[in-house]
């Protein structure tokens, strides 16, 4: 879009016209006034001729002396050639075109002398403007009448001045129109860089949707947005999200099962090709979503498609006050570039969504119900996964019996997230429980299990932080490896202090033929073992703030003396007070209670 012919004072040192104007003025003996193509005045009226200054003295001479030269003006830009005429006044007049690109954009009328001889026009004049008519006869008794070598001068010197204004002129709207295409692109810049943050900035598809109306409609100018989805179903839409609708327009959008936007097949067409659709007036009047939302008859819309992969995800509808006909190529050109942005980013979505359900199926197959109780142990378990919008992640845990006696507890965490985590997650839960039939000791079995894993190659670049302890109720011993995660924590009654149990060696899957060694710590009466993921320490505040190791060993110093369940309800509502019940991560937490000695033991799944 070409920028609007900006005011003179903006394109040109000021009043460089009227001083050249003037200039010409004081040569012809005469007055000067330029007016443009819509007959306003570009310059102020000047005069050097004592007849013309008392004529214009005058409210009524000054009426009749602009109106006759406005007059000869729009005459001369109308054909593009020069005029002369004689005034109200008897005073000579011409006009000459002011040519820019073989287009009249202007006139400047210059006005000669007085012809003495034209004693009727004076006398006419005089009565008009109530003076003596012999006032005016005398400031016309020096001037001489006109020769026509003086006329084509005074037309040569106009023309003169006008080249010279245009060479100006032209400058200053070269240098205009670029500084206006530098802040249009700039403004599209920023546009689509705020459009695609606002796009990418969630994996929630109504979040998206939301944002994507907004940015539509801010990009364009028009005043409504209406994102409709497709569906399996050829040619199906339903209710994605609106922008500036009223909240009962809003209402009935979004509980509309389908919308019909009375789409002709050859617009289909269009729209599957990428290419925006002009609809023409009030067109949606004719359709049943008018029952939705009235449209104006006088408003002319357009649908915009949403495409990704050669896949149209979405239709989009957008109309406003300003008429959809008056984008610019560079405005839809911007509107079609969001809208590609935000069909890949549906497109991902649909993608993310799909492999989340098969994740939390496959994992929610695999997370083991633990008993309340299993012989002296008091058990409290919990796994709660994140935010929906959030990946699944591969938090695990287990507890199983070895033999009448021991028994193996274990939690861990997959690097990565989504089906890929989760296949991990089942894969090493069971290349344990195989393993643990051969031999139970922490070394050993972390060392087995993490051979087996690195030999299958499935991992990638993956890792799993694993801890893996056996619990002897009859000696009371606990006997632990750490490979890599979290530091458990383990508190003594007899001393009334908990202490953390730090890896004692790297995560599985990061050194091949890795020999991991174990520890072991007493298990008495009162002792409670806490497990946990790192979405308990890593849990954060609206403010940013981690709640970390500290936090956790506080909380769970709070209620050690409860039993097993009620330590872990105890510490996850801890959590939720501080991250404001937002949890980023999956949390995983197993806390076991050593309560009396001597009790009947039931062995665990």
């Amino acid at each position: 879009m070409k920028p609007p012919l900006p005011p003179l004072s903006e394109l040109l040192p000021r009043d460089l016209l009227s001083r050249l104007q003037a200039d010409c003025a004081t040569l012809i003996g005469g007055t000067t006034v330029t007016f443009r193509a819509d007959g306003s005045s570009l310059t102020d009226l000047f005069t050097v001729s004592p007849y013309c200054r008392q004529v214009v003295s005058s409210a009524a001479g000054q009426t009749l002396c602009v109106q006759s030269r406005r007059d000869l003006a729009l005459e001369a830009i109308q054909t593009g050639q020069s005029q002369q005429a004689t005034c109200h006044a008897g005073v000579c007049m011409i006009a000459v075109p002011m040519m820019m690109a073989g287009e009249a954009v202007a006139a400047t009328v210059a006005s000669l002398s007085p012809n003495p001889e034209n004693r009727d026009a004076v006398f006419d004049i005089a009565r008009i403007i109530q003076v003596d008519p012999r006032t005016l006869l005398a400031t016309t008794q020096r001037a001489a009448p006109l020769p026509p070598d003086r006329i084509k001068s005074a037309i040569r010197l106009l023309e003169d001045l006008h080249r010279l204004y245009c060479i100006h002129l032209s400058v200053a709207m070269e240098r205009e129109q670029i500084r206006h295409q530098v802040t249009q692109s700039a403004r599209n810049t920023k546009v689509l860089y705020n459009a695609s943050r606002a796009i990418t900035s969630t994996m929630s598809l109504d979040q998206t949707v939301r944002l994507l109306v907004e940015q539509m409609a801010h990009a364009t100018g028009l005043d409504r947005c209406l994102i409709a989805l497709r569906e399996d179903v050829e040619n199906s839409l339903k209710p994605g999200g609106a922008y500036g609708l009223t909240p009962q327009e809003s209402q009935r959008f979004h509980e509309a099962r389908t919308l019909d936007l009375g789409i002709r097949p050859e617009w289909w067409d269009r729209l599957r090709q990428g290419r925006v659709v002009r609809l023409p007036l009030g067109w949606l009047n004719q359709t049943p979503i008018k029952e939705i939302f009235p449209v104006s008859s006088d408003r002319r819309g357009l649908l915009a498609p949403v495409v990704s992969g050669g896949t149209l995800r979405a239709v989009a509808y957008l109309d406003g006050a300003r008429d959809a006909d008056s984008l610019t190529q560079q405005e839809t050109d911007l509107l079609l570039t969001i809208a590609g942005q935000a069909g890949i980013a549906i497109a991902h979505i649909y993608k993310f969504e799909q492999e989340q359900r098969v994740a939390r199926i496959l994992q929610e197959s695999l997370q083991t119900t633990l008993p309340l109780q299993i012989g002296s142990l008091s058990i409290g378990s919990l796994y709660q996964p994140a935010l929906a919008e959030a990946q699944v992640g591969g938090d695990f845990y287990d507890l199983f019996a070895v033999d009448d006696h021991r028994y193996a507890v274990l939690i861990g965490d997959v690097s990565g997230k989504g089906v890929r985590a989760a296949v991990h997650t089942g894969m090493i839960k069971y290349t344990t429980r195989a393993l643990v039939v051969e031999d139970p000791t922490p070394a050993t079995l972390v060392s087995r299990v993490n051979r087996a894993i690195a030999r299958q190659d499935v991992l990638d670049s993956n890792f799993i932080t694993f801890f893996y302890a056996l619990a002897d109720l009859r000696d009371n011993r606990l006997h632990y490896t750490n490979a890599g995660h979290e530091h458990p924590l383990l508190y003594h009654a007899h001393m009334k202090k908990a202490i953390d149990l730090p890896p004692s060696g790297p995560a599985i899957g990061l050194l091949d033929d890795f020999e991991y060694e174990q520890d072991e710590r007493p298990f008495l009466e009162g002792d409670c073992l806490l497990l946990y993921t790192d979405g308990a320490v890593e849990a954060r505040n609206p403010q940013g703030q981690f709640y970390e190791l500290d936090g956790l060993k506080k909380s769970f110093l709070k209620a050690v003396d409860k039993d097993g369940p009620q330590i872990v309800t105890a510490i996850h509502q801890e959590l939720k007070k501080f991250t404001m019940g937002v949890l980023q991560d999956d949390l995983a937490l197993l806390a076991l209670k050593q309560a009396a000695e001597g009790k009947g033991n039931r062995r665990g799944n």
